[in-house]
Order: structure tokens, then C-alpha cells, then sequence
């Protein structure tokens, strides 16, 4: 039998918890709790799933985003005015827009390198993937939906301190 307050194992004819002192009911016997370690095991699986797909995912945005602006920006151009009287200089136009494209892709390929090495890390247990994946949620729940998805998860899996100490006991030293 297991005390259904703390889940320490008893005795099956135990009134009273040795260990928080609380009556023990004894209409139900409870399971016993699952270990911390064993939960973060299931939560670490969801984790480098999660991680992996949202970092592919921000990867294949950014090659398409560049793809995309080679044929959007000339595009764009050939629209505005040519009219030698409006003095338009549409050079610094594109080559903002460039910029602006470039960043985004530049933007996602880091955010989506780092996520799949998030991923890699928490499937090795890596002793640095935890700090890293909370590191990444942080920067990920900005990118709503899904990095907001997978951003909260990794906070509400990753930082409270006895989710530290249950990867400790998971993590490869490194």
C-alpha cells in the first residue's frame, strides 16, 4: 500500500503514514506515484519531437522566404512609378526589401539550427540541453502559434526545480 499523500510505500495494515503522519484511507489503495525521472523521460520524448518539427519547420519559412523574395522583390519594382518628373530612386526599395528578407531567413536559419540542436541534445540527455532548451523557449514563445506551443510546454516541463534535479539524474555527464 502507498500513502496517497506523499506515496510512500507502507505497510498494508499501516492507519497512519510514517512519513507525513496523515490517516491513511483505507477505501481505495492508491498506485504508486510515478518517479520524477520516468515522467521527465515521457516529457522529453514530447520534447524532442516537438523541438525537432518546429525547428525544420523554421528552416523550410526561411529558404522559402529567400526563394520567395527573389521573385516578390522584381516583382514589386516593375510596380512602382518611372516617371522621371516623381524623382523615385526605387534602388534603395529593393535593396531594403532584400534586407528585410535576408534578416528573416538569417533569422530562422539560427532559430532553427539552435532548435534542432535543442532537440539532439535533449534525445543525448546532454548534461547543457536543459539550460538550452529553456533558453530556446523563452526566445520561441514570441513566434505564435507554435513557438508559443512549444516554448510554454518547454517552461512548464524544463524550469521548475524538480524538473532540474529529474534531468540530473537522466543527463549524460558531458
Amino acid at each position: 500500500m502507498f500513502c496517497q499523500f506523499c506515496g510512500k510505500q507502507l505497510e498494508d495494515t499501516a492507519q497512519f503514514c510514517s512519513a507525513c503522519g496523515n490517516r491513511l484511507s483505507a477505501n481505495a489503495p492508491t498506485p504508486p506515484p510515478e518517479p520524477a525521472a520516468e515522467k521527465m523521460k515521457t516529457h522529453l520524448q514530447a520534447l524532442v519531437v516537438f523541438w525537432a518539427i518546429y525547428s525544420v519547420f523554421h528552416i523550410l519559412t526561411g529558404v522559402w522566404t529567400l526563394a520567395f523574395s527573389r521573385y516578390l522583390v522584381p516583382m514589386i519594382s516593375n510596380f512602382l512609378p518611372r516617371d522621371a518628373n516623381l524623382n523615385l530612386n526605387v534602388l534603395p526599395i529593393t535593396q531594403f526589401l532584400y534586407a528585410i528578407y535576408g534578416a528573416v531567413f538569417v533569422y530562422a536559419l539560427i532559430v532553427g539550427v539552435a532548435g534542432l540542436i535543442t532537440a539532439w541534445g535533449l534525445w543525448q540527455r546532454k548534461s547543457w540541453a536543459r539550460v538550452l532548451a529553456l533558453v530556446m523557449g523563452i526566445i520561441s514563445v514570441i513566434n505564435i502559434p507554435f513557438g508559443t506551443a512549444v516554448g510554454v510546454y518547454t517552461l512548464i516541463v524544463l524550469m521548475p526545480s524538480e524538473a532540474g534535479d529529474a534531468y540530473r539524474r537522466l543527463a549524460v555527464p558531458a
